[in-house]
């Protein structure tokens, strides 16, 4: 409606009519709203009908990764491996990782790394 009247696009990260206003892609700034949703906002995306979405990219860290993969229990060392491959591919294709994506890539790694935890015993 606001780009309507103006008669021109509004951009997706202008103050209070953009699209992705209450998109959140920085660690330290996922890190923080995460503890404190008022951390880093003064206005509350309910009151616009919107509400908070984490991006997955090459500035997201493990808080971010931690939140959208939360169901699946990863452990640090699985978290760090799939952290560093949604940043490699968010660098190469230059834009955010789809969050269903950035759960296959730390689902893949989670059975790579329960592969290799497999007692393989010999038996007598």
């Amino acid at each position: 409606m606001v780009a309507d009247c103006a008669g021109r696009p509004i951009g997706e990260a202008k103050a209070i009519v953009g699209r992705d206003i209450f998109s959140h892609e920085s660690g330290v700034h996922v890190s923080g709203l995460l503890k404190d949703v008022h951390a880093y906002q003064a206005l509350d995306p309910m009151a616009l009908g919107r509400r908070h979405a984490i991006v997955i990219g090459k500035h997201s860290g493990l808080a971010a990764l931690r939140a959208v993969c939360s169901d699946l229990g990863l452990d640090p060392e699985i978290e760090a491996m799939a952290l560093a491959e949604v940043r490699a591919l968010a660098q190469r294709s230059k834009r955010a990782v789809p969050v269903d994506h950035a759960r296959r890539i730390a689902s893949a790694f989670q059975e790579i790394v329960s592969a290799r935890r497999v007692d393989f015993r010999v038996w007598p």
